[in-house]
């Protein structure tokens, strides 16, 4: 059993990160272990992604000035 797992960490290819870092077997029990204890996600970015506005619309919130 130790021979054949042994063999399938030979065979994984390699995985990198998007900042070039190789993700290594100590960085994945890392990565394990952050979220086994739990997140924060009060402390977690928000990404909200919309369309671009169209050429001469208003701004989202803007207030109209011909309709006040």
């Amino acid at each position: 059993m130790q021979k054949v797992k042994e063999q399938r960490k030979q065979e994984r290819e390699k995985i990198f990160l998007k900042s070039g870092e190789e993700f290594t077997p100590e960085l994945e029990a890392a990565l394990v272990a952050e979220a086994e204890r739990g997140y924060d996600l009060s402390k977690a970015r928000r990404y909200v992604r919309t369309r671009p506005l169209l050429p001469g619309s208003p701004m989202p919130g803007a207030k109209n000035p011909t309709n006040s």
